[in-house]
């Protein structure tokens, strides 16, 4: 059965400490969730000005390939892309909003045991704990986070 993504939180706790993972060529990431999160946000900033606008479909599509139905509308799309979150790919996403770009980070198999709060620069965001793994939500304050993560909840339903 499909379930929304920001239902039931996961049981297993995140593994704490450094592994030095490697991304991409000579970066080495952070173990902790959070710092993953804006690492990859500082990494990938230059999107965060993107005002072009890919098309339904293609979005659709890119969600679909992780076992998601998009059955409602998220937002103004600008940015959408699989990419490699850590250990495995996952969706980023950015929206275009009124008070600013939000980041949208799917990270399928990123288990954590609960809700994380983190910051990057003037924006705040959450770490919310799904069925399919955890999702990042960075906007220009956590009411904005509250009212995305709704959106999400209404808009996706990712298969089990």
């Amino acid at each position: 059965p499909a379930v929304p993504v920001a239902a039931a939180l996961v049981q297993q706790s995140a593994v704490p400490g450094w592994r030095g993972h490697q991304w991409g060529r000579g970066a080495a990431y952070a173990e902790q969730l959070p710092q993953v999160v804006v690492q990859h946000i500082a990494k990938e900033r230059h999107h965060l000005r993107d005002n072009r606008l890919p098309d339904q479909t293609s979005v659709t599509r890119l969600f679909s390939r992780f076992g998601a139905v998009m059955h409602g509308n998220i937002g103004e799309v600008v940015f959408a892309e699989a990419c490699w979150i850590r250990y495995r790919h996952g969706l980023h996403l950015i929206l275009r909003e009124a008070s600013g770009p939000v980041t949208l980070m799917f990270m399928p198999g990123e288990d954590a045991a609960h809700e994380q709060d983190l910051a990057w620069q003037k924006s705040s965001g959450l770490i919310i704990p799904t069925d399919y793994g955890s999702l990042a939500i960075v906007a220009a304050s956590l009411e904005q986070v509250d009212q995305i993560r709704r959106r999400i909840d209404a808009a996706l339903m990712w298969g089990s």
